[in-house]
């Protein structure tokens, strides 16, 4: 099932409309591939197209695209938040930079382990989880970190 038909599934059980501006906004972002991006990133493409998609549209679509699980918002602290497509993709976790937005991926088998392990200890059936870690990057916190010198 294409994107676009299943946020129009999405939109329809709830009694939503199924506009063109909403279907131009699913469109820009699995032309984004496999990017992060902001609410802003998207205003800027379509601006960049000649076209006209309000800043509302497009905030209230994004809401919307993350509540059916095709987008997955990552907040950055200071309520700036970006976000990627969640369709086609492996799950993955987060580090995200406060200072200048940026965000690398990683994934672990460890720490699904470790979450797994607890979960079951506690008889907590997960449905998901969502792993960021909020921090600086090297560039903004001025270089390697000092505490991994002399570790090999």
């Amino acid at each position: 099932m294409n994107s676009n038909h299943r946020f129009h599934r999405y939109l329809r059980s709830r009694n939503l409309r199924d506009t063109a501006e909403r279907r131009a906004i699913v469109d820009c972002i699995g032309s984004l591939e496999k990017r992060h991006f902001s609410a802003d990133d998207l205003l800027a493409a379509f601006r960049g197209r000649g076209a006209a998609v309000s800043r509302a549209t497009v905030y209230r679509t994004l809401d919307h695209l993350v509540r059916c699980g095709m987008v997955r918002r990552l907040a950055l602290g200071r309520g700036h938040s970006v976000f990627e497509s969640s369709l086609g993709r492996r799950h993955h976790e987060h580090l995200a930079c406060l200072a200048c937005g940026r965000v690398l991926e990683f994934s672990s088998r460890r720490i699904r382990i470790v979450l797994d392990r607890e979960c079951r200890g506690k008889h907590f059936r997960s449905q998901g989880y969502d792993l960021q870690v909020l921090g600086s990057c090297e560039d903004c916190a001025g270089g390697p970190d000092p505490s991994r010198r002399g570790r090999g």
